[in-house]
Formats: structure tokens, sequence, C-alpha cells
């Protein structure tokens, strides 16, 4: 990957993706040698901390750059599609059964091997110890092998503290909003907010707080 991105700072890159067009995830693997598999348009939001106002790279997050409307656009229009399939009013898309011989984030029966052979897959397997590094009984998306024994997670043992720290931040805020939403603490909804890192201004987490108990109030009675 080193060479890859020393060839595009030389103009002689042959790849159809550019660095370019995800700048802050290559920044990353250039500092820690690690690349985040989402790329920019999801990773920024775990940095919240790198981008302030939004200001990303020249534009601004969520307006002209990975616009919210666009975003959610795009979404509805893969679901209404999907909806469409299963509803039988469209041809169903078959590729999604094609099984390819490389690592993938998508888990079908048809992918799951015989005994005696194995694939690597991204899932999301209920092991607490994978990473050692990150608290145990988190829900991990890593790469698993499929056995014909189910999925058997790989072992990440040199997990680096750089890049841990980000995402025990993110295991605690959700750990953090879990014991709100069980015990109708609005207080401790706003402080869960503010963990996240999203959120910094106090008085923005609490009116964002009510605006979002209000919005679900059918499913929270214990803020009622």
């Amino acid at each position: 990957m080193r060479e890859r991105l020393a060839a595009e700072a030389r103009g002689e890159s042959s790849s159809h993706r550019r660095a370019a067009d995800n700048p802050f995830s290559w920044s990353l693997f250039a500092a820690y040698g690690a690349y985040p598999a989402v790329n920019d348009r999801h990773v920024t939001e775990f940095f919240p901390e790198r981008f302030p106002g939004g200001a990303y790279c020249g534009k601004t997050l969520g307006v002209d750059a990975y616009s919210f409307e666009r975003t959610i656009a795009h979404g509805d229009e893969i679901y209404e599609r999907m909806a469409a399939q299963a509803a039988g009013e469209i041809p169903l898309d078959e590729a999604v059964f094609r099984v390819r011989p490389v690592s993938t984030s998508s888990c079908s029966t048809s992918s799951i091997p015989s005994p005696g052979q194995a694939q690597d897959l991204l899932g999301q397997p209920a092991e607490p110890r994978a990473v050692p590094a990150l608290p145990p009984g988190a829900i991990l998306e890593l790469t698993a092998a499929a056995t014909g024994r189910g999925l058997q997670p790989l072992l990440v043992s040199d997990f680096p503290p750089i890049l841990a720290a980000p995402l025990i931040r993110k295991i605690a805020a959700v750990e953090l909003t879990v014991e709100a939403a069980l015990t109708g603490s609005r207080a401790l909804f706003v402080e869960a907010l503010l963990a996240d890192g999203c959120v910094s201004d106090p008085a923005v987490a609490r009116q964002l707080a009510n605006d979002l108990v209000a919005a679900h109030k059918a499913h929270l009675p214990q803020f009622a």
C-alpha cells in the first residue's frame, strides 16, 4: 500500500481509487500503518475532533462532502430496490449469491464452506476477547473464518493503543446510552452524547437529547 501511495504521488498509479478521494483514511495509514476499510465517508464520523465545524479538505462534511441529503437518498434507493425484489416486483439481483474468492463483508448460506474448508469473512461473532485491547463483550465487526463448525473469529492480539483509544470511547458512549435508556436518565443521556465526541457543547447535547427522546418517545416510556 505504501508503494501504491508513493506511485500515486508521482502520478504513476493506474488504480481507479485515488488517495485524493479518501485523504483522511490515507493519512491514518501513513501515520499508523492501518487503513480503515470503510473509507472517509464513514471513518470521519469517529474522529469529530479532527474536523472542527465539519471542515474537510476545503469542503464541509455533510454539505458539499458526503451530503446528508444525497447519502440518505442513496440509502433509500437501495432499500426500495431491495423491497421491490423481495416483493417480486423486479427481478432478483443474482449477484448477491456469487461467492467471491476474496474476503467479503457479505455472508450467506452459500458462502459457508463444507467441513474441512475455510473462508475469511467480515462478521460480528460473539467472541468477548477476540481483540484484547478492547472491552470484553463489545460487538465487533472483524475478520472471521467461516468453517464447517461456524464462524471462528481471528484473534487480533497486537491491536495498537493509538487505534484502540477512539473505539473504546465509542463503546463507552454506547454503554452509557443503553444505561440511560434503561433507567430513563436524561442527564445520563446527555453525558453519553458528550462522551461520544460528536457533540462538545453541553447545551447542544441537552437540546439534542430532548429532541431524540421526543422523536422516540413511543419506544422510551422510561423518560415519560
